[in-house]
This record gives structure tokens, C-alpha cells and sequence, in this order.
């Protein structure tokens, strides 16, 4: 039977075995085989590659929809996103209050207008995110960020409470019990940030530059540190995002050498590698 799809005659691109000539069987939007170019498969469609690299499709992980444009921008964002190569994309949701109505509101908003497959991350921030996280699994979100940075007023732009450790624990305890749930951290250590940015603004320092100086490579480090630590003791898996710099890496990749089994993972972004 022949298949749906054949991508015929180009080089393959696959994470962590290089690049290699090979025919890519598709079938219902999903790669199902590579075959040897002498194969000589068939299919309903087929597309010549030749000359050209075939890759999977791309999964950005870290993606806020909605900032300028509302709910529009889901049109316009997966669009650019499917034009370069991107398939699926992950949002965040944010809120004070339950994520029940805002989930649902999101996936109306969403599904007719997104080119390209998509998911979410919420935010937990309030007791009743911890207390409804078994709802949210059910309805199949299952990353959770939280931003260590937003202490007393520091997320209120975002309509986001601050919280503490106390809340950062119970957060991990939470995730742990699901399985496939996985908690998402922004590590920064935003009291340290707070004595930084006062002293620099006492020098009359309001420049970009002072931002950075503010946020020195050890107050994400540390923070990693600390996050990693809880996740080990509540057994979650944990997930820390835009690593921005070596010093953060370093700490990451020493947990995992001292604790080979850990699910420990990280992101980084294009700009921090530019």
C-alpha cells in the first residue's frame, strides 16, 4: 500500500545522528519511516528533495502569544512559525486567579485561528493553582513555570502574585505526584537583583548596560542551585528555562554529573548564543 506522504532524494537531518541521504515515509502528519534512497517506495505525493535538507519539525517550547495583538496573534504567530519550519509551539498562560476559564477561553481563541499544533504551560502563583493542578493535568497541561523572580510587587505587570519558598516547595510536591507533569523554572534570585539594581540607581545608573550589571551570572547560578535541590527532594522532574549564561550551565550540568538519574533539563534561547 503506497503511503500518503514521500519526501524523496534529499539529506536527512536527525538530532544526534548527523546528516544522511534517506527518503522520509509521512503518513497522518507524522514521520513513520527512512528508508534507503534505492528503496524505490511509493506514495500518493510525493515531493522531490534533491539538492536539499530535510529536517523534523522544529518545537518551540517558550513562546508568549497575545502581548501586542490579543488572541489574533495566534494567526500571525504560528503562521511565521510554520513558515520557518516550527510545527508546534508551547504558550503560557498567566493569571492571579484559576486557569479553568482562561484555559478555555485560550483553546476558543486558539484552535481556529493556530497553523500549526500548540500547547501550554501555566503559571502556578496562587493556592488555588496548586489546588486545582489536578484539574489542569486532567484537562492535559502538564508544565507548570514558575518564576522565582516575582517576590512581593515584582510580577504585578503581569497581574502575577509574588510568592516565597515556602509556596516554591508545595509547587514541587504538587508536580511531583503526576506523572509527565514537569515544573518549569525561571531561576533568578531577585532579592540579590533588588540590592544591585538600588545601588546602580543611587549612582544614577538607568542605562541597558545597568540592567545587565544588575543580574550578574550567579544570581540565576544560585538560583538554579537551589531549585534543583528542592526538585531532588520532592522527586520532580524539573525543567530550567533561558539559561543565559555559563556560569548557570556549569551548576546544571554538575547536578547531573553528581546525579546521573535526575530528570534535569534546560533551555536555552537564540539570543543568548548570538
Amino acid at each position: 500500500m503506497a503511503a500518503q506522504l514521500l519526501i524523496r532524494g534529499g539529506t536527512v537531518v536527525s538530532p544526534g545522528q548527523g546528516m544522511f541521504p534517506a527518503d522520509v515515509v509521512v503518513e497522518d502528519g507524522r514521520i513513520a519511516a527512512l528508508l534507503a534512497p534505492s528503496s524505490g517506495a511509493s506514495a500518493a505525493r510525493v515531493i522531490d528533495a534533491a539538492g536539499r535538507y530535510v529536517m523534523p519539525g522544529v518545537i518551540d517550547p517558550h513562546l508568549h502569544i497575545g502581548l501586542g495583538n490579543g488572541h489574533d496573534e495566534w494567526a500571525s504567530e504560528t503562521r511565521s512559525a510554520a513558515a520557518g519550519g516550527v510545527t508546534a509551539v508551547f504558550h503560557f498562560l498567566m493569571a492571579s486567579s484559576s486557569y479553568l476559564p482562561l484555559y478555555q477561553e485560550t483553546r476558543e481563541a486558539a484552535d481556529p485561528r493556530a497553523h500549526v499544533d500548540y500547547g501550554f504551560h501555566l503559571v502556578p502563583c496562587a493556592p488555588v493553582h496548586l489546588e486545582e493542578m489536578p484539574r489542569y493535568v486532567e484537562a492535559g497541561v502538564t508544565s507548570f513555570k514558575y518564576f522565582t523572580s516575582f517576590r512581593g510587587d515584582e510580577g504585578s505587570h503581569l497581574n502575577l502574585a509574588g510568592t516565597d519558598d515556602g509556596f516554591l516547595y508545595t509547587y514541587f510536591e504538587q508536580v511531583a505526584r503526576y506523572d509527565g507533569a514537569l515544573a518549569a523554572i525561571h531561576p533568578e534570585n531577585i532579592e540579590v537583583v533588588w540590592q544591585l539594581r538600588k545601588r546602580l540607581q543611587e549612582a544614577g545608573r538607568d542605562d541597558l548596560p545597568a540592567w545587565d550589571e544588575s543580574r550578574p551570572d550567579f544570581v540565576e547560578a544560585e538560583c538554579c542551585y537551589r531549585t534543583l535541590f528542592y526538585a531532588k527532594q520532592t522527586g520532580a522532574p524539573i525543567y530550567l528555562v533561558h539559561i543565559s549564561g555559563a556560569m548557570p550551565l556549569g551548576e546544571i550540568r554538575a547536578w547531573r554529573a553528581r546525579f546521573p538519574d535526575a530528570r534535569v533539563y534546560a533551555e536555552t534561547c537564540p539570543h543568548y548564543l548570538t
